[in-house]
């Protein structure tokens, strides 16, 4: 009768109720070895190996633990029976366990009510996510702790012996981390985690250039998706206190105008409502979540971040179901330009080790928007720190009186400014070839650089339609091409800006003048861009007006001058024509 009970926990090992909230428990108090150490009442027993498979976690913190909860009691090398080994331990029928008696026994274990020997099961090299250990005859609680995103629900294994009257005669069982066991009525598998992942959703105008990074233009509105969420399987006896699936998002201040409307939240593919039963989501004006959130959004105020905070009792209920939340904001006119990575950051925090809420997994990802300048900082970050590039502009664009004429700076990221630059010339930008649709308009400055931003990538087109006073108007028509190129983290490596020009006599547009901008991009901890070895190359182009000045005509400036000495000259000659009359008549007059 005894070789049939432990054949039967053998049986249920591999879907006893198997629980998890003893993820992360204390064992100083229990006696936890490498190897087996046998005493005089297992001496007529052969240790035997049991299995751990599937344990896909590669954390150094990792440790998986047998417990012995049941072991035979010999007499004259044989079996005589099986007996719980700490009288705290509970268990109606050995041959039998309820879940509540594993989970209660769990929970003994994690508080160091019971005094247990383990054995911690080494890791197979050559499957590596095989766990392995010799023990004797008995019925094992196998927890896994320090795992690094996996949530491991504690499983159950045992050595089976065949014939009572010859101990030696045992088989080791296995357990397969990935399967499921049943808990009343409710299925979980031994071992879940949530992936996660932050997308870039592409509108009916734009088209992406990857999905975590792509480039748009002040005003555009961007759309995010969080996906590839599941709710790991969790049973009720986690703490729930310590049970935990939140999901924060940020928009970078200055870069955004704050979120639009209500994140859609779906589980399962179906929308769910925030209600205290089902999640709460609070806002945040700063990014950083440091002001006091809010759950009503009627009072009119920007904010820039939000939680969503799942109940726990919905958690444990939606184990193994898929979460999807969508939002969608729009590009500020303060949002950084060219090499500025207007950034987007979101998380995912959920419970691997319910006994400890402090050791949550957090799995981070972030999205990048660019928007470019002509004339613009080379890495005009909106933010109060300083970055390296910061003052450095681009002229890819210039306004001048001579062609050229040029001197070294510091200013200019091209180490370079015309010394001829002419200001109060009017520029108008356009988004068709037929230069019907001006989407902006800028007049030069005493640096007679030309100056656009808060520009998507693609094709411009530009022309002069006021010159400055007593200067001619240059009618020659310019085409802009701004393309961006991504690595696949969404991070731009590098851009390009092409310049063509097209006289009045020509068909099409000349050969681009292409002034190209790369830099070497390292992302920090926070998911912020740092660019180091930004360079340059490529010819700038000069758009020349001619002063009116050296060009006489009717009305202008050359005729007034011929005008007056005509008068002088004309003055002249009646005075001298008077003066020798007058000597004539004296003459006559004599005679």
């Amino acid at each position: 009768m005894q070789k049939k009970k432990l054949i039967k926990i053998a049986a249920i090992a591999m879907a006893a109720a198997t629980v998890t909230a003893f993820a992360g428990v204390s064992v100083s108090a229990h006696t936890v070895t490498d190897t087996w150490t046998g005493t005089s009442e297992t001496a007529a027993t052969t240790l035997k190996k049991i299995t751990v498979k599937e344990v896909k976690d590669t954390s150094t913190e990792l440790s998986v633990v047998a417990y012995q909860l049941v072991k035979g009691d010999y007499s004259d090398g044989k079996l005589v029976k099986y007996v719980v080994c700490d009288s705290n331990i509970q268990i109606a029928d050995m041959a039998s366990p309820e879940a509540s008696e594993v989970i209660t026994i769990a929970q003994q274990i994690r508080n160091n009510h019971v005094d247990l020997k383990g054995i911690t099961m080494a890791r197979n090299a050559s499957t590596a996510t095989t766990f392995e250990a010799e023990v004797e005859a008995g019925l094992y609680l196998v927890l896994v702790t320090g795992s690094d995103e996996v949530v491991y629900n504690p499983a159950i294994v045992a050595v089976n012996i065949n014939d009572s009257n010859n101990p030696r005669d045992a088989v080791g069982g296995e357990v397969d981390m990935t399967k499921y066991f049943n808990d009343d009525d409710t299925a979980y598998l031994k071992a879940s985690a949530s992936g996660f992942d932050k997308k870039l959703v592409a509108t009916d105008s734009d088209i992406l250039e990857t999905n975590y990074g792509s480039s748009v233009a002040v005003g555009d509105t961007v759309k995010f998706a969080l996906s590839e969420m599941t709710i790991p399987y969790y049973t009720d006896a986690y703490v729930t206190s310590s049970l935990k699936y939140e999901i924060a998002d940020c928009l970078e201040e200055n870069a955004f105008t704050g979120i639009a409307a209500a994140p859609v939240v779906k589980v399962d593919s179906k929308e769910v409502s925030a209600d205290t039963a089902t999640y709460t989501i609070t806002y945040y004006e700063k990014s950083d979540f440091s002001d006091t959130g809010v759950t009503d959004r009627a009072d009119g105020k920007t904010y820039m971040a939000y939680k969503i905070t799942f109940a726990p009792a919905y958690i444990k209920a939606n184990g193994g179901k898929n979460v999807e939340v969508t939002y969608q904001s729009t590009i500020a006119e303060t949002a950084g330009v060219n090499f500025a990575e207007n950034k987007n950051t979101a998380t995912l925090t959920y419970s691997n080790d319910p006994s400890e809420a402090s050791s949550a997994k957090t799995k981070k990802k972030n999205t990048y928007n660019y928007t470019f300048a002509i004339g613009g900082k080379i890495d005009g970050e909106n933010q109060d720190t300083e970055h390296k590039y910061d003052k450095k502009i681009t002229n890819e664009v210039n306004k001048v009186t001579k062609s050229n004429d040029w001197e070294e700076t510091e200013e200019t990221i091209s180490g370079k400014k015309s010394k001829s630059p002419l200001a109060g010339a009017v520029f108008g930008l356009y988004s068709d070839a037929g230069f019907t649709t001006e989407i902006a308009s800028c007049t030069t400055e005493a640096d007679g650089i030309i100056k656009f931003s808060g520009l998507d990538a693609g094709t411009y087109y530009l022309k002069e339609t006021t010159s400055p006073e007593n200067y001619t108007l240059n009618d020659n028509l310019y085409k802009v091409v701004i393309t961006p190129t991504f690595r696949e983290d969404g991070v731009m490596t590098s851009y390009k800006v092409d310049v063509s020009c097209k006289t009045k006599t020509d068909t099409d547009y000349a050969a681009a003048n292409e002034i190209s901008y790369s830099a070497t991009p390292a992302v920090d901890t926070e998911g912020n861009v740092n660019y180091s070895s930004l360079s340059t190359s490529g010819p700038l182009t000069e758009i020349i007006n001619t002063n009116l000045a050296v060009l006489p005509s009717t009305g202008g400036a050359g005729t007034v001058a011929l005008v007056v000495a005509g008068a002088v000259g004309m003055a002249f000659f009646l005075t001298l024509l008077v003066v020798v009359n007058r000597k004539k008549g004296k003459k006559n007059e004599e005679k």
